[in-house]
């Protein structure tokens, strides 16, 4: 491990820790998306609120959008527009030091082959699955998932639904035939976050309205 690293994760408070290590999930040759990992440090509950006179909910994207500054004022992310900073990237040894402190919760599978954590994890908590296609029974392995990144290609079987991640809050998918997970979209209780972006669905489910925890939803 690079000391310089070590020492200034250890000064991070277990807020900002927590949001550091989720920027892992975002392999090399991926963008850190400000609009995007801000609603995925919410739904995972790492961004707390604090007493104030705002809603609750502008507090906690307040707070995480301080995280997210903070992160990149410690040079622990990098943005690519020093001015807008929109987007960011993460040095190679910075990823290198993220992804092995958080192994134990998190599985990185780049281009078919175990980047970062163990496949063989069945406590695995967080999967992100970069490259040009995959199976979806990579994830379906997982019943323990509370994140689900897929940017890539996905290639269904028939039976393939979304109920076995009954502990997901947060479902980001890129590209894909997923317009055959809708109907079972309602079945993840704990959802708070989902983004199909670039998917062909072409609706939503017709009980959206049960999901009481759902926060924001990017399509």
């Amino acid at each position: 491990l690079d000391k310089r690293i070590y020492l200034s994760y250890e000064d991070l408070s277990p807020q900002l820790k927590q949001c550091f290590l989720y920027c892992s999930l975002f392999p090399k040759g991926t963008t850190i998306r400000i609009v995007q990992v801000i609603p995925m440090w919410i739904s995972e509950g790492f961004i707390q609120p604090l007493n104030g006179s705002s809603s609750q909910e502008d507090q906690l994207e307040e707070i995480a959008t301080e995280c997210y500054h903070k992160l990149i004022m410690r040079n622990l992310i990098e943005p690519s527009n020093l001015i807008t900073r929109y987007n960011c990237t993460m040095h190679d040894v910075v990823r290198s030091f993220a992804e092995f402190m958080a192994k134990e919760d998190s599985l990185v599978i780049l281009d078919k082959q175990v980047a970062a954590g163990s496949k063989d994890n069945s406590r695995v908590r967080r999967l992100s699955v970069v490259g040009p296609s995959t199976k979806w029974t990579i994830p379906r392995k997982q019943e323990s998932l509370r994140t689900l990144i897929m940017n890539c290609k996905i290639n269904f079987e028939p039976t393939d639904l979304l109920t076995s991640f009954s502990r997901l809050r947060v479902l980001f998918i890129i590209g894909g035939d997923c317009d055959r997970l809708v109907d079972s979209l309602c079945q993840l209780r704990h959802l708070r976050y989902f983004s199909l972006m670039g998917t062909n669905i072409s609706r939503l489910p017709e009980d959206i309205h049960r999901m009481k925890f759902l926060q924001n939803i990017q399509i």
